[in-house]
């Protein structure tokens, strides 16, 4: 385990900072005009002498919960705090750091990476990939032209070879070569590889197993964006072994039942009332995909 705990302020310790005599500024716009993310995030502890303390158990920690209720957040602020590399940048306002000064993290053991992997970075690497095999694509419909014409040019044209003259022997191996060979063995044979489109799922698999290194701490918000249930699964299965085998660490914000699911991870659920580890089978959104599986049944 790379983090084993991390602290954010309690009510009172935000109040402190935001209305101090001297409080923090947001350009020309004091601290009290409204804009206070990520200051107040949480209402759980709105009036509350207790500070958010999230303990790191297990390999696999899971940040569950609505939209708003602060799941990207904590993953911006343990990713600033502990320096992680990251690919995309995020939206922060001008107290993010004065907020990030009150919070506190607990480290057992050093790290070879530490990575924040969103779903923007995904979508753009799906982007990419896609840009790269339209290339591909191209370049391999024009060739397979230049063979048809070079193709109707052979068996209508009349034979002569030079043997003393090296180009003669070069444009007769030609010909030969694309009277007795199929077009698909020629494109392989001129482009190296036979390229076929993956789905959008296997590209981003393809991604993630990429970004993933042995003894490394990884960030992940909502992975199973532009995943198939199916692939979610797979991902969920590829990051468990992950930590087996590599010795990884993640710490996951996600609303899908593959990554809630995983066994052993610990599950923080953002909208309680108290936030602490929780039955994962509890959940609310469990709850509604059970009731909607068991009305089927009838």
């Amino acid at each position: 385990m790379f983090i084993t705990n991390f602290r954010l302020p309690s009510y009172q310790e935000e109040h402190a900072v935001l209305f101090a005599p001297k409080g923090p500024k947001l350009g020309q716009m004091k601290c009290n005009s409204g804009n206070m993310y990520p200051f107040g995030i949480f209402p759980q502890r709105v009036e509350r002498a207790g500070a958010l303390e999230l303990e790191f158990t297990t390999p696999i920690t899971i940040l569950y919960g609505n939209n708003g209720s602060g799941k990207t957040t904590i993953l911006n602020l343990i990713a600033e705090y502990l320096s992680a590399s990251r690919h995309s940048t995020f939206n922060k306002s001008g107290l993010f750091y004065n907020y990030l000064d009150l919070c506190n993290a607990e480290l057992q053991e050093r790290c070879n990476r530490k990575c924040v992997i969103t779903s923007d970075d995904v979508f753009e690497y799906l982007l990419k990939e896609r840009r790269k095999f339209d290339v591909f694509n191209d370049a391999r419909d024009k060739y397979r032209e230049d063979i048809a014409r070079e193709r109707v040019r052979y068996e209508n044209e009349r034979v002569s070879i030079n043997f003393e003259d090296p180009d003669s022997i070069d444009a007769y191996r030609r010909r030969c070569q694309v009277l007795k060979n199929s077009n698909s063995k020629l494109i392989v044979e001129k482009m190296g590889i036979d390229k076929k489109g993956q789905s959008n799922g296997e590209t981003a698999i393809d991604f993630f197993t990429d970004q993933i290194q042995s003894k490394g701490l990884y960030l992940i918000d909502e992975p199973e964006n532009s995943l198939s249930p199916k692939m979610q699964q797979a991902l969920a299965d590829y990051l468990r072994v992950m930590t087996r085998e590599l010795d990884c660490q993640f710490i996951i914000a996600s609303h899908s039942p593959f990554f809630i699911g995983i066994e052993d991870a610990t599950v923080y659920d953002l909208d309680a009332d108290t936030i602490q580890p929780c039955d994962w089978k509890e959940l609310e959104s469990i709850q509604v995909y059970r009731e909607f599986f068991r009305r089927l049944e009838y």
